[in-house]
């Protein structure tokens, strides 16, 4: 939480830190301090907090104070910068560039919370105060069209932000003061005297300060009490004006006190004063701390007649304060008469009675903690991820990739630049992929690498789109008209001249394995698309996708190697290629065990039991497989794990194969073990977290979804990597990053590689957690597996 401003009497900076630190969040604020000689950190309450030196409020120059502020901004820029966290919750505009910037790099949210209104000079400003003023509202709109949530004090401040910035919504969190006894304090003053009591900042011009000092003349019973700090030029001039209206006697400046004890300070005087001047929409649209703070004393008020201030003061029987002209010293004078006068005991039990029920930070702090539970809810509510919050999330990405017609970048496809012809050799084409992937800044534009349809993608997007159909995300006749669509696109992107159907990427790729023309078909994008026709055949009854579904059988038992092993047979990648490669036999094994019951086809059901045959004599005795079986693919990663227990998952359910039961649940311990972190992070290997990858944390949501078809508790860690995925790689629209660093974000948003996996396992979570215990889940391309 950065702010610029004196941060040990910034009351609404210290109420939100506390509550969310109480509500388990790690809390650091960073701010000034008068009273600071260096930048220090340590811990109060709970809350690391940093301080940094913010100049003298004796009388310096001009000059001087600015070069002292711009030094002390500059240092909160450094510390917002270099501060990991998953919300940069900005208090006003100040902090805002350098949140922002943090933000970005990390892939966090950013929360605005306007304190004031910025962009209009005061009526009397100077040049530079205009050019100042015109800067602050840039910076506004910078940082309020970039935030996740924008909060503000009062509803006229809120309603002026969604007008000036076209913002959707703007919450108010109101400046008022937590639940306490109104127990009172001694002012200083003798006991027959009463007491108009100003609480806060003391800005001798931007507050009605030499009006009220003039109608002390006209209450010669009141003393003024100013409990407050502000420079010394300005305290200077209260006591000018009391002398000049010779009340100097009865004008008393007191040091700042703790936010404990304002409300006895409260309680022990007469009436509360709020002289706001009209010096620019912020003023006049404004309220304040102390305002409430004198209610929960107990105490009436006289305010400026302005919008907020009356509105508040002329509630209740009696109403708890009166309003005045704050240019007017009579208009004070009489205000403050009236505050003080007939039913003055009744309007102190009704301002304490509206405090204690109506405005008390009990009450407001409710929306702060439900704000941020929807920016970033924590893994300890995992267990029990609302479907309607999963419903949401999945909504929104539908409607980000529908927008977009499911077409977007991917990280493989650097080959398709047109600077790729210089690539020559298996090193410089690799080079240039993983130099296209790798960048953190989008440079196909630059290459002039146009999006293209994915045939892999429209089959993860196709089978979301029959879940959210039977589901009822979409309505039945949006799913069906979807899903004649998808399955009309599939239909278009089958490779020509290969028995059957076959579908491949729409690029070329250099692999350590091999080199493939983007085109080519493989095992991987033709059995999702398989799955995918026969998820749209059972719930339409389409002959063409059961047709298509069935090609795609055809093309691998025809053109992909199924090479024999001493232990059963496992299918290759490519039609031209051999490499055991343990993710692409299972998958290709899924799809031809799905197809058997569906089409009769006993050579569909013969071949993949050899390839599940071959897959469990080859796990490792952690329960793992590595890559492929040979050399160059021995490691092990989430994504490709989640690919063969998928796989084993499907083939053991349709073929009923005891042995890949017990292979799947081997392999999903190992996976939950060392592949999920503590805080559902999918771990890109086994022995290391980062690159977070957005692919891996959907094939983990995915994976642990459908492992619930034999165990329910499997749902737990599919649910917690949810959360994860919500908190950690989800973008403002919608989408969700490519890949998170340990030290920043790359954002953009791969549709075949991230959001349509990601789409796919959010439909399967959804489906998984708004169906009743124990009602069947159902896998891919099959019918639904009672829940074991």
């Amino acid at each position: 939480m950065p702010v610029v401003s004196h941060l040990p009497f910034d009351a609404r900076v210290w109420k939100q830190a506390r509550s969310l630190a109480e509500a388990g969040w790690s809390v650091r604020l960073i701010g000034m301090s008068y009273d600071a000689a260096s930048v220090s950190t340590g811990e109060r309450d709970g809350i690391v907090v940093t301080e940094i030196p913010f100049g003298s409020r004796g009388a310096v120059g001009v000059a001087a104070r600015l070069r002292t502020r711009a030094g002390a901004l500059l240092r909160l820029w450094w510390q917002v910068l270099r501060t990991r966290a998953d919300v940069y919750h900005c208090h006003n505009i100040h902090p805002g560039p350098a949140a922002v910037a943090a933000a970005r790099s990390r892939g966090a949210r950013i929360v605005y919370d306007a304190h004031e209104l910025y962009g209009e000079p005061a009526r009397d400003a100077s040049p530079l105060q205009r050019l100042t003023a015109r800067c602050a509202r840039l910076a506004e709109r910078l940082i309020a069209r970039r935030a996740d949530v924008v909060i503000t004090t009062n509803e006229s401040r809120a309603a002026l932000l969604r007008e000036r910035h076209r913002l959707d919504r703007v919450t108010v969190l109101r400046n008022v003061p937590a639940l306490a006894e109104a127990e009172p304090r001694r002012l200083g003053v003798a006991e027959n005297r009463r007491v108009l009591l100003y609480q806060g900042g003391v800005y001798a011009r931007a507050r009605a300060f030499e009006a009220t000092i003039r109608a002390l003349a006209s209450l010669p019973e009141f003393d003024l009490v100013i409990v407050g700090f502000g420079r010394e030029a300005d305290l200077a001039q209260l006591r000018e004006w009391a002398s000049e209206a010779d009340v100097a006697e009865r004008v008393h400046l007191r040091e700042p006190l703790p936010f404990g004890q304002l409300i006895g300070t409260a309680a022990s005087a007469t009436v509360g004063l709020v002289p706001l001047r009209a010096i620019s929409t912020n003023s006049v649209l404004g309220d304040t701390n102390k305002l409430y703070e004198y209610l929960m004393g107990g105490l009436p008020v006289a305010g400026s007649d302005f919008p907020e201030v009356r509105r508040v003061l002329r509630a209740g029987e009696p109403p708890v304060g009166e309003v005045f002209d704050p240019e007017d010293p009579s208009s004070i004078a009489a205000a403050v008469r009236r505050a003080a006068g007939d039913g003055y005991e009744a309007r102190r039990a009704e301002a304490r009675r509206q405090a204690v029920e109506l405005h008390n930070w009990e009450l407001e702090q409710r929306k702060l903690l439900a704000l941020y539970r929807d920016l970033a809810p924590t893994t300890a509510t995992a267990p029990g991820a609302d479907p309607v919050q999963i419903r949401t999330t999945l909504t929104e990405l539908d409607a980000w990739g529908e927008a977009r017609e499911w077409i977007g970048s991917d990280p493989y496809e650097g080959l398709n630049a047109k600077v790729a012809a210089i690539a020559r050799g298996a090193l410089a084409r690799r080079a240039l992929i993983q130099a296209v992937k790798r960048s953190p800044l989008d440079p196909r534009p630059l290459l002039g690498i146009a999006p293209r349809p994915s045939s892999a993608a429209l089959a993860h997007v196709l089978s979301a789109t029959v879940r959210m159909a039977r589901g009822g995300v979409l309505s039945v006749d949006e799913g069906a008209a979807r899903v004649e669509r998808l399955v009309g696109s599939l239909r278009e992107l089958r490779t020509s001249g290969h028995a059957g159907s076959a579908w491949g990427y729409p690029f070329d790729m250099r692999s350590r394995f091999f080199f493939y023309a983007a085109g080519t078909p493989n095992t991987i994008a033709t059995s999702f698309a398989g799955l995918a026709l026969l998820d749209a055949h059972a719930l339409t009854g389409s002959a063409e996708s059961l047709e298509l579904a069935q090609g795609a059988g055809d093309f691998l038992l025809a053109e992909v190697p199924q090479t024999a092993a001493e232990i059963g047979a496992y299918f290759g990648y490519l039609p031209t290629d051999s490499t055991p490669v343990h993710n692409a036999n299972l998958l290709a094994c899924s799809l031809l065990a799905s197809l058997e019951p569906a089409t009769g086809r006993e050579d569909f059901a013969r071949a993949a039991r050899a390839g599940v045959a071959y897959a469990v004599a080859h796990q490792r005795d952690d329960g793992s497989w590595p890559y492929a079986g040979d050399a160059r693919g021995d490691w092990v990663d989430g994504l490709h794990t989640g690919y063969v227990l998928d796989g084993l998952l499907v083939c053991a359910v349709a073929l009923g194969f005891s042995g890949a039961r017990a292979a799947h649940r081997r392999g999903l311990d190992y996976y939950a073990r060392n592949l999920i972190a503590a805080d559902g992070a999918a771990k890109a290997f086994d022995h290391s977290l980062f690159p977070i990858d957005g692919q891996y944390v959907a094939q983990a949501i995915r994976s642990f979804t459908l492992a619930a078809a034999l165990d329910r508790a499997r749902l737990q860690t599919a649910a917690r990597v949810y959360e994860f995925a919500v908190r950690r790689m989800r973008r403002r629209d919608g989408a969700f990053v490519f890949q998170r660093h340990r030290r920043w974000v790359n954002p953009i948003p791969h549709v075949r590689w991230v959001q349509a996996p990601m789409l796919d396992a959010l439909s399967m979570l959804y489906e998984a957690r708004a169906a009743p215990e124990g009602e069947a889940i159902r896998l891919p391309g099959a019918a639904p597996a009672k829940v074991g």
